[in-house]
């Protein structure tokens, strides 16, 4: 059996207190199962089994934990942040023998999170920034704290599930936190890659009238498994469908035609 320190003066930390009973226990979970480096596979419903809570309540807590976590660009893992510095395992030294496994595990997860040096990934973590050496996506937008302290993909997704209890009329259930962020992840890639200059505001503003759109499209399969797979799986028919006029009449102020074609040409065009 392993054995890690604690750090007991989180019970004096604001952010900490702040957080409900499932958030701390989850974190402490986290704190307790990740590996030497602070790196941990995600697997919701294995950790709702572990805390006997069930899987809805993992995602919120999740959401609640997003300022002290950094996700891996395809959303299947974690790390926590300032780990090693509450382990007091840094700064990581190779000549020191008790460092080699964490620094293994490193470049482990280098592909996942994108790690060029380790030293600059653990400092940009543990200080919450927007860093290139992290989950960035152009301009620091990425996976870093977006506004009110959440990742910038936890930022559209709350985008999305507004958007669709405006037009769906529901709220819509997280079923599987790692599908929805790695949908969004590769959403937000496609989109800077056609948006290189566009501010966060810019982007969540873009994501905002698109996702509206997408939630009015005159297609009942797309409407009935609305989810952030099936906009991304269905991209360039949601597309065309929208481009072409083929949109539901809901009740609500979508957008007019003109708007629809200005987002479209401007933020998603084919190609």
């Amino acid at each position: 059996m392993s054995y890690r320190f604690t750090n007991t003066e989180k019970w004096s930390d604001a952010w900490f207190t702040k957080l409900h009973p499932i958030q701390m226990l989850l974190f402490i979970y986290l704190c307790d199962n990740c590996d030497i480096a602070g790196f941990m596979e995600i697997n919701t419903k294995r950790w709702a089994i572990d805390l006997n809570v069930n899987l809805q309540e993992i995602e919120g807590a999740l959401k609640g934990l997003s300022r002290g976590l950094m996700y891996s660009k395809s959303n299947d893992c974690l790390y926590l942040r300032n780990f090693l510095k509450h382990q007091k395992n840094y700064p990581l030294n190779e000549l020191n023998k008790a460092h080699l496994g964490i620094i293994k595990r490193f470049r482990i997860y280098a592909h996942k999170f994108e790690i060029t040096d380790i030293n600059q990934f653990i400092e940009g973590a543990s200080k919450g920034l927007l860093s290139s050496l992290g989950n960035g996506i152009g301009n620091g937008i990425g996976n870093g704290i977006g506004k009110n302290g959440k990742d910038f993909v936890s930022e559209l997704l709350d985008q999305f599930q507004e958007s669709y209890h405006e037009f769906i009329g529901l709220d819509y259930d997280i079923v599987s936190i790692g599908k929805d962020r790695a949908a969004i992840g590769k959403l937000l890639k496609i989109f800077k890659e056609k948006n290189p200059d566009q501010t966060s505001e810019q982007t969540i503003e873009g994501f905002r009238k698109f996702f509206d759109m997408c939630m009015q499209v005159d297609d009942d399969f797309i409407r009935s498994n609305m989810s952030p797979s099936i906009i991304l799986s269905k991209l360039n028919e949601i597309k065309n469908k929208i481009q072409n006029g083929t949109k539901r009449k809901t009740g609500k102020s979508g957008a007019t035609d003109a708007e629809i074609a200005t987002v479209i040409a401007k933020h998603w065009a084919n190609g």
